[in-house]
């Protein structure tokens, strides 16, 4: 009896102590970032903690990058909500079109991989967007098509259909896990995740998209809310430009002006330095 009681004692403590691994999804790396021809690694978390996250090629070799974390709240008429601890760690300077297997924290392990060179081999982009809570809305980029297999997922605005309610983002994520760990992807926000709200709910302004779709903008960029940027990704030079940039700003005002020009200003200079004979299509 005191031996099954301790046991039982020891197994409780083990099980409070155990740090959760959910969420995990892949994106895609850039310069800004210093973290050129990389992936991301990103997962929620109870613990804050840092996690090792190990990864190796094909090859066997081996290496380990620790993770950063931050959370958020939010409070609304509804609810008031806290995130998980939400992880991040960069895998960069990847061999390019190379299979990485990869563990976190000894929890979670899975493959992927690595983006494509810029090369005569085709680039095969899955794209989606308004993906909603729908369980089929990327299954069928796991499917190769005339015998080509997805290199990675582009999001082209509204992500879960949040819209204030962040347990949703939450939501989100575990369901898209069995394909967002194996393929890398990248996006840009649209009206959900801006100014669209649920009933008892706020606004996002981009609170949810900036905390947990992990997209290759400086911070400097992210705190100021001007989340357009560019990434080469195979033969393909991407652009992706935010239809709500001002959005803080009153329409028409000078500061909501501004910040259009700004954006059309950074499109300018990032067209003129595409080369196109390393990517030579624009999306």
């Amino acid at each position: 009896m005191v031996k099954i009681a301790a046991f039982a004692a020891i197994a409780t403590t083990a099980a409070v102590a155990a740090k959760s691994v959910t969420q995990v999804h892949l994106a895609l790396t850039n310069r800004a970032l210093e973290c050129a021809h990389g992936v991301s690694v990103n997962f929620a978390s109870d613990s804050q903690d840092p996690f090792a996250v190990t990864f190796n090629s094909t090859d066997g070799n081996q290496k380990k990058v620790d993770t950063v974390s931050s959370r958020y709240s939010v409070t609304n008429t509804a609810s008031i909500y806290t995130s998980p601890f939400l992880h991040s760690a960069n895998l960069c300077n990847l061999n390019a079109a190379t299979t990485y297997s990869y563990n976190v924290g000894g929890l979670f392990s899975s493959t992927f991989v690595s983006p494509p060179g810029s090369s005569a081999t085709p680039t095969v982009i899955g794209l989606v967007g308004d993906a909603d809570l729908e369980k089929g809305s990327f299954t069928n980029l796991q499917q190769p098509v005339q015998n080509l297999t997805t290199q990675a997922i582009l999001i082209v605005g509204d992500y879960s259909y949040a819209n204030g309610n962040h347990k949703k983002w939450d939501e989100w994520y575990d369901l898209q896990q069995p394909i967002f760990s194996k393929l890398a992807q990248a996006g840009v926000n649209g009206n959900h995740e801006v100014i669209q709200r649920s009933k008892g709910y706020d606004e996002e302004y981009y609170l949810g998209y900036l905390n947990r779709a992990a997209t290759p903008i400086t911070p400097d960029n992210a705190k100021n809310f001007r989340t357009y940027y560019s990434i080469n990704f195979g033969l393909v030079h991407l652009v992706f430009l935010d239809d709500y940039v001002g959005a803080r700003f009153q329409i028409g005002s000078t500061e909501w002006r501004g910040e259009r020009q700004a954006q059309v200003d950074w499109l300018t200079t990032d067209l003129a330095q595409v080369d196109r004979t390393t990517t030579p299509y624009v999306v």
